[in-house]
């Protein structure tokens, strides 16, 4: 853990080379006297180093920029608890996978009619862990934005929910790497829908392996080494052996 005063530590020093590059905005190359035949020569040679100056400044402020944010996340984290958000588009069977881990009464889990939420669930698996159910950004996320942006710097670790059927979508992944910091962990889940007996089960597992593989490659590629790796689950039947009861709308199925 963290403490408070390297917070406030780092944020001085931060503040402190924010002033510098500041000031640095204010300096100014002069020419003084010179011969009139080497006045173009020099004005060409300063302006070629300005421009440089100017590009490595815009870099530094960039990564000022970026350790601020760093900062203000460190500062939001809870500590006491870890915090695990899952991200999934609509209907991908993250609630139903919530439920299954907490073993939960099965309230939250859709009817398969588009799930519009537009707010954070927190779920509690032990005192120490929680779940960030959080909002589905396939589409125009804007309206969840400030949401998502709370959770995600609460969150120690991000799961991404998808189903069998297809690959997630790369927009979608795009989203999700715009709101991870550097040092974030994302891991993906591949939910197997339907209910089956077991040789097709074992069928679709087999036959999910192949999306499983694609989207772990593209991860790779896309994120980097914050991405971990994948799990693939059958989150229905996982709620069923651990729920506290059974709803109303899943009896048939069960």
């Amino acid at each position: 853990m963290i403490s408070r005063s390297t917070i406030n530590l780092l944020e001085k020093e931060i503040k402190n080379f924010i002033d510098v590059v500041k000031n640095l905005d204010n300096i100014h190359i002069s020419t003084p006297d010179i011969p009139r035949r080497d006045v173009q020569y020099i004005r060409n040679e300063v302006k070629e180093l300005t421009e440089q100056y100017q590009e490595v400044l815009r870099e530094i402020k960039k990564k000022v920029e970026y350790l601020t944010r760093e900062l203000e996340a460190v500062r939001n984290m809870e500590w006491n608890t870890i915090n695990i958000a899952l991200f999934g588009e609509t209907n991908a069977g993250k609630s139903t996978l919530i439920e299954a881990i907490i073993g939960g009464n099965g309230r939250t889990i859709g009817d398969g009619r588009k799930d519009f939420t537009r707010s954070i669930h927190a779920y509690n698996f032990s005192e120490k862990i929680k779940f960030l159910d959080m909002p589905g950004i396939e589409g125009d996320e804007r309206k969840v934005k400030e949401e998502i942006w709370k959770a995600v710097k609460k969150a120690h670790l991000v799961f991404y929910v998808y189903p069998d059927t297809k690959e997630p979508e790369r927009g979608t992944l795009e989203k999700i790497k715009n709101y991870l910091r550097k040092n974030a962990e994302i891991y993906t889940i591949l939910n197997i829908r339907g209910i089956c007996p077991p040789p097709v089960l074992q069928k679709k597992f087999e036959n999910s392996q192949v999306i499983k593989e694609r989207t772990d490659e593209h991860l790779r590629k896309t994120l980097g080494d914050i991405y971990k790796g994948s799990f693939q689950v059958h989150a229905l039947f996982g709620f069923f052996s651990r729920a506290r009861n059974i709803p109303s709308n899943l009896q048939e199925k069960y």
